[in-house]
């Protein structure tokens, strides 16, 4: 490499000569230093991001973790509130979203519970209902029968009484002296 000046009032040049290694070693020597730092930096931020990182995904799993044991149908998973507020503010909401759905589980199988003794006691009801109205028409198809033979008993003491009653006329015509005139018979009047 060379370089000159110009020297003005005696109208001469300086012109120096030195070999480019030498010349470009320092320049060499920060380049190399340079390209050093910008790796060094770069590890460090890859570092920091990777920790910030992991900082901020750990909640977050954790979360999704306690939210696959809920859709298994662990309503007793809960998540520890930790890592930035917003995070935390969102595991505390999860909290009390499966501590809600919890509730309302336990208040449906309660429910259930009820219905289903309910269920159970209409039938056995509904047995008794048709138990007792089964009987009630059996009832009603005995007093039915006994009140048929009770008109055919009538309807025959009636005859009876009717014949009885001919032959109580019969009788007393026979019993009269001839010529005696006898008031006609009262026949008795039956429902």
């Amino acid at each position: 490499l060379a370089g000159y000046d110009g020297v003005g009032a005696l109208g001469w040049a300086i012109l120096v000569e030195q070999p480019a290694s030498a010349v470009l070693t320092p320049a060499r020597n920060g380049q190399h230093l340079a390209i050093l730092l910008v790796l060094l930096g770069a590890g460090l931020a890859a570092g920091f991001a990777y920790l910030f990182a992991a900082r901020t995904t750990k909640p977050v799993t954790a979360l999704a973790a306690a939210a696959r044991s809920v859709v298994d149908g662990d309503l007793t998973a809960r998540v520890t509130p930790e890592g930035p507020t917003e995070l935390q503010e969102l595991a505390e909401a999860f909290n009390l979203m499966i501590a809600d759905i919890d509730h309302l589980v336990s208040q449906v199988r309660s429910a259930n519970a009820t219905v289903t003794r309910s269920a159970g006691e209409l039938s056995a009801a509904s047995g008794q209902l048709a138990a007792n109205a089964h009987e009630q028409s059996a009832a009603v198809a005995e007093t039915s029968a006994t009140m048929e033979e009770l008109a055919r008993t009538s309807g025959s003491i009636a005859d009876t009484v009717d014949r009885l009653a001919g032959q109580a006329s019969d009788t007393r015509s026979s019993l009269e002296p001839p010529g005696a005139t006898a008031a006609p018979p009262s026949r008795p009047k039956f429902p």
